[in-house]
């Protein structure tokens, strides 16, 4: 944890929620998707704690989303059938007084693997695709 950035605003009503989508931006066979999204700034809290953590697949995916306070969320998306990209693959809740813009998280690939459950190369480009307010 980072001492330095306060989560506590997942308890406070008045900041306003937001829906954080992320996107596959490439043309990828994908089957499975681990990513771990970080936010960047001062203060802010995903939206749910643990398992329980307000994310939703916006593809046809098995999803698994874990967020246990501090700045990420961890987030796992599995469909041997494919996931279909480029597009949407989920969305998150977040909650901050602060003002938010794409830059204001990071998107890192944990694991990307297509249909055969062989490893993805290169990996597919993922990004904050869009923020908006509840």
């Amino acid at each position: 944890r980072d001492p330095t950035y306060d989560d506590g605003v997942g308890d406070d009503s008045t900041a306003p929620e937001y829906d954080i989508d992320i996107a596959v931006s490439s043309a990828t066979e994908l089957g499975a998707l681990q990513l771990e999204i970080t936010h960047l700034g001062s203060s802010g809290s995903w939206v749910g704690r643990g398992a329980r953590v307000d994310c939703a697949p916006t593809v046809d995916a098995l999803l698994a989303a874990n967020f246990f306070g501090g700045r990420g969320v961890k987030i796992a998306l599995i469909n041997l059938d494919g996931i279909p990209t480029p597009g949407s693959v989920v969305r998150c809740g977040f909650r901050t007084h602060e003002r938010l813009t794409p830059a204001s998280f990071q998107v890192r690939i944990v694991d990307a693997a297509n249909s055969e459950s062989q490893a993805v190369n290169p990996l597919p480009d993922v990004v904050v695709s869009s923020i908006v307010r509840r």
